[in-house]
């Protein structure tokens, strides 16, 4: 007894479909495989390539130009880049951020606490550093100054003309104003 060609053909066609089914299931499982794989070897490792700036810092032998050439090391680790302006300070800085706004010049900047931001510019403070500014007392006979009235007529150096040092010193010192202290700047290199 011979078949048709039509009843070879469904015959063909029925093995096919059961074979078939075992193959797709195999296809299946092997796709699975293969995007597990890839997912398990993506790096996940967060980077910072997304991150391009211009921050102010301070003098190139002061404390914040040396936290923004970390940050910048840390970046460039990263992928990013973070490009470390110097400045003479907290005060250019502010300046700079005012008349850089209209450019996006520079995007940010290391100022100290307690100065003074303009207003109507609406500058905002993003975060802070962890560790707090220090006000330091040096000198020949620094160790026999134990309450404020020792500093009577003293000499204090504080800082650089301009700069947040020389803002927030001679905001310390205004309430002592009866202790006549003789107060001076210096230029940054000194």
């Amino acid at each position: 007894m011979s078949l048709e060609p039509k009843e070879r053909v469904k015959g063909v066609l029925g093995l096919t479909r059961k074979s078939s089914s075992g193959f797709k299931t195999a296809l299946l499982f092997a796709a699975l495989a293969l995007v597990g794989l890839l997912v398990a070897l993506y790096d996940r490792t967060p980077t910072l390539s997304h991150v391009r700036v211009r921050v102010l810092s301070g003098g190139e032998r002061g404390n914040y130009y040396a936290i923004v050439n970390r940050l910048a090391d840390e970046a460039r680790r990263r992928r990013g880049r973070i490009e470390n302006l110097s400045s003479a300070g907290s005060v250019e800085n502010i300046a700079r951020l005012v008349a850089g706004r209209s450019g996006c010049d520079v995007q940010f900047a290391l100022i100290q606490d307690g100065l003074d931001l303009p207003k109507e510019d609406q500058l905002e403070l993003i975060g802070r550093l962890g560790s707090p500014e220090s006000f330091v007392v040096l000198g020949r006979n620094a160790d026999q100054i134990h309450t404020l009235a020792d500093l009577r007529g003293q000499r204090i150096g504080i800082g650089p003309v301009g700069s947040g040092t020389e803002r927030v010193a001679r905001q310390v010192l205004a309430p002592l104003a009866e202790l006549n202290l003789v107060v001076s700047t210096q230029p940054m290199a000194e």
